[in-house]
């Protein structure tokens, strides 16, 4: 069998109204892989506004920084740029990893899973005025798992 030469990957979706022009856009993330390998890749910017039913490709720099970090990439519908988002310092990989973002009362936030010992955590971050603030943490029982 031979080695698939370029490989498409969608990476991410999002849908948003855009007050300004009074529109819903679809913004998407596609990766084309080079040679096998998705180091060598390539990621394409899509636009889709319902007023004008079509898609077009935007210039946008989604290059990675060479170390690894751990970010939320925000896109602003009106300027169509994006924003890197650092997630809270406390959330690096753990022995249980898992980390889901979601709005709580109208905020950001980010609820990160977390074994310490015998014991679960949940803990409960929320952006405010760019900068995270842990409103809580919650011990889950065996039941809660």
């Amino acid at each position: 069998m031979g080695v698939i030469q370029d490989t498409t990957y969608v990476i991410a979706l999002g849908l948003g109204f855009d007050r300004d022009e009074n529109d819903y856009k679809v913004v998407k993330l596609v990766r084309f892989a080079k040679n096998g390998s998705v180091y060598e890749a390539e990621i394409v910017v899509e636009i889709y506004t319902l007023r004008l039913y079509a898609w077009r490709r935007i210039s946008a720099n989604t290059s990675g920084q060479p170390e690894c970090t751990l970010f939320i990439l925000a896109f602003d519908l009106g300027s169509e740029e994006f924003k890197r988002i650092m997630v809270p310092s406390h959330q690096v990989p753990t022995g249980y990893p898992k980390s889901h973002v979601r709005v709580l009362e109208k905020s950001l936030s980010s609820f990160h899973l977390r074994h310490e010992q015998l014991n679960y955590f949940c803990d409960i971050w929320v952006l405010e005025m760019d900068t995270w603030k842990m409103t809580r943490w919650i011990l889950l029982t065996k039941g809660d798992l």
